[in-house]
């Protein structure tokens, strides 16, 4: 890592290093900074690293992509070439969880949405506290599900029908469901 990140705390415990999200004023929500951050930390990682546990500050792991930086892209770059670069650096994130070589673990409290859902989906194992729950808006927003690329992962591992009423319901899915 070259330089210490605005968005995360981040601290190694032996073979562990523990990444959280640090922006709860905002919900975690992600922007270009946080996964400048992400990049930063998991493209830097030790290798002697065993686990890595992704959680987050605040009620909530994460409330999604930030709506404003999201808003102020579209304005600035009509054309869409913001909104493709944060694409690539949301898959560039999500692939250096899910290629990791320490098992990673998203620790996920309160809401994990949209983006969020798919930063603990891209991690081997989730942890739901009991308030925990999970959601896809984005049919709701007029958006794309792809965030960070990982809904063939949902596909396999929670199965069409689920994923289908997930997407086109919205529907919040408890820890327990989940």
């Amino acid at each position: 890592m070259t330089s210490t990140p605005k968005t995360l705390r981040v601290r190694r415990d032996g073979d562990v290093l523990h990444i959280e999200l640090n922006l709860p004023e905002r919900g975690n929500a992600v922007c270009e900074a946080m996964l400048d951050d992400l990049l930063g930390v998991l493209e830097g990682q030790e290798p002697s690293v065993r686990a890595v546990v992704l959680s987050a500050a605040g009620d909530d792991f994460c409330l999604g992509g930030d709506r404003v930086e999201f808003a102020e892209q579209v304005r600035r770059e009509p054309d869409g070439a913001g909104i493709r670069t944060s694409g690539d650096k949301a898959r560039r994130v999500c692939a250096a969880l899910s290629r990791n070589p320490a098992v990673t673990v998203a620790k996920v409290r309160g809401r994990a949405v949209g983006a969020g859902f798919a930063l603990a989906l891209a991690c081997d194992l989730r942890i739901g506290a009991q308030d925990a729950t999970f959601r896809l808006p984005e049919v709701a927003l007029g958006l794309p599900v792809a965030w960070g690329g990982l809904l063939p992962r949902l596909l396999d591992e929670v199965g069409t029908a689920r994923v289908r009423e997930m997407v086109l319901t919205g529907r919040p899915v408890g820890a327990e469901e989940a």
